[in-house]
């Protein structure tokens, strides 16, 4: 994945948009506690509804800079995408939770290849380990 990205500019201000609302939410003085009407479960309840309409109008402009830094996505490879994304997960996640040589997640995309890939040829992903089964073992390898 070493494809560099420019982030378009209406993302970033986005971005820094939702940060400057949760900084703001932060802060805000809660000394409407005194009025006759007030109810804070009203307003945390907006509050959050505000957050997850913010984070929504992100999401499309995530995948979309996401999709830019891998190469050759299929139209099934997308569709799993958008629809792994709109169940909640992250495109920086796989259903696999396969990571990679760093011990970092894999991305979706790459994560269903390599996935599938070992669905395939699993012997070229375990060669050379010696894997213990049930039956391999004997009463007279324990150690006590």
């Amino acid at each position: 994945m070493g494809t560099d990205v420019i982030v378009p500019g209406y993302l970033l201000e986005n971005l820094f948009s939702l940060l400057d609302y949760l900084d703001r939410l932060a802060r805000r003085d809660d000394m409407n506690s005194r009025l006759a009407d007030y109810s804070p479960r009203f307003e945390t309840d907006t509050a959050i509804w505000d957050l997850k309409m913010k984070i929504m109008q992100l999401r499309s402009h995530i995948v979309e800079t996401y999709l830019l830094t891998v190469d050759c996505v299929t139209v099934n490879e997308r569709q799993n995408l958008m629809s792994w994304v709109a169940d909640g997960y992250s495109v920086y996640e796989n259903p696999y939770s396969l990571h990679d040589d760093k011990g970092n997640p894999m991305d979706f995309i790459n994560g269903c290849r390599v996935g599938a890939d070992m669905a395939v040829n699993h012997e070229s992903y375990f060669e050379g380990l010696h894997l213990v089964f049930e039956d391999d073992c004997h009463e007279d390898d324990l150690p006590f």
